[in-house]
């Protein structure tokens, strides 16, 4: 399977510097944002959160997916996370491995949906992993969502790395299998088509969509850990466009605002002073000590509403 990713990566993946990986640190403008380590504690919620909106890309992967039967999307979200990382940091052939797993999960994700789902999805409409624009959405989520943590809390990208940045996640997209002709030449296409879509009348968040995004805020602690769900809920939330909070029924006054615009520059501030191992490097490992041992709590809520919410036919 090693061998097939290889022989068919996408063009201009190249082959030489091996050991350097898809995406070599300084070379890589993807890179530099993901070692960003709140980039990288934030970016994987927030993009589900928004990802939410596009009511066949979740439906897909909601039936194909081992979190549908536990509850576990703590569990999904992180293990798709350290599938992220492999491709973000690994070599080319430790990537390669982690893709070619990949590559047989999605051949799975195809079928079809027995009822309406949104304006786009009348009763009957396919979905497939491969299909264009939902290969877009789900690497765009990402892309935008990275985007926008780097951009609030570390610095702007200028216009060379804003370039060079969309042309590692067009990359990134291919090595997933998305079609090379699915993405927007540059950035500004893409930002249009992407936004375009967020503030139209095409977005649906189903019930369980809901669900997932909320989850995916609200980490599964105790009391004792609130102070930290109310910090992520500002941090995350307040990059958030809008328009995505007001589906997801986030709230977002002016007690929110203005815990949020102090804390914003703090955060600015304070990436200057971080010892740089403190502040970059992957976070995969990390949030797995971390959330492992709540996520049966959460898997249990979900189950529970599982029961009580239809599930997509």
């Amino acid at each position: 399977m090693d061998g097939a990713v290889t022989e068919n990566r996408p063009e201009g993946a190249g082959t030489a510097d091996e050991d350097r990986g898809y995406f070599p640190r300084g070379e890589s403008v993807l890179r530099m944002v993901m070692e960003e380590r709140l980039v990288g504690m934030l970016y994987g919620s927030r993009a589900l959160v928004v990802g939410a909106l596009e009511p066949m890309a979740f439906t897909g992967t909601y039936l194909r997916s081992r979190a549908t039967r536990t509850g576990d999307y703590y569990g999904r979200l992180l293990a798709t996370q350290a599938a992220f990382e492999d491709v973000f940091f690994l070599s080319r052939a430790e990537a390669d491995r982690t893709l070619a797993r990949v590559a047989a999960m999605h051949s799975r994700v195809r079928g079809e949906v027995h009822e309406p789902i949104g304006v786009d999805y009348p009763a009957g409409s396919r979905y497939d992993a491969a299909d264009p624009w939902l290969s877009l959405w789900t690497m765009g989520v990402l892309c935008e969502s990275a985007h926008a943590v780097y951009r609030t809390y570390v610095r702007e990208l200028t216009p060379t790395e804003i370039h060079r940045y969309w042309e590692d996640w067009k990359l990134f997209g291919r090595l997933f299998g998305m079609p090379a002709d699915a993405a927007p030449e540059t950035w500004d296409e893409f930002r249009d088509l992407y936004f375009g879509y967020i503030h139209s009348d095409r977005p649906n968040v189903l019930p369980m969509a809901h669900r997932a995004a909320i989850a995916a805020i609200h980490l599964p602690v105790g009391p004792v850990m609130g102070p930290l769900n109310s910090l992520m809920y500002l941090l995350l939330v307040g990059t958030l466009p809008r328009r995505v909070r007001e589906l997801h029924g986030l709230p977002w006054g002016i007690a929110e605002r203005t815990a949020w615009v102090p804390l914003r520059e703090a955060v600015r501030a304070g990436g200057l002073l971080i010892p740089e191992p403190l502040r970059h490097g992957p976070v995969g490992e990390g949030a797995r000590r971390l959330l492992g041992p709540l996520r049966e709590r959460e898997a249990r809520i979900i189950r529970g509403l599982q029961e009580r919410v239809p599930v997509p036919a």
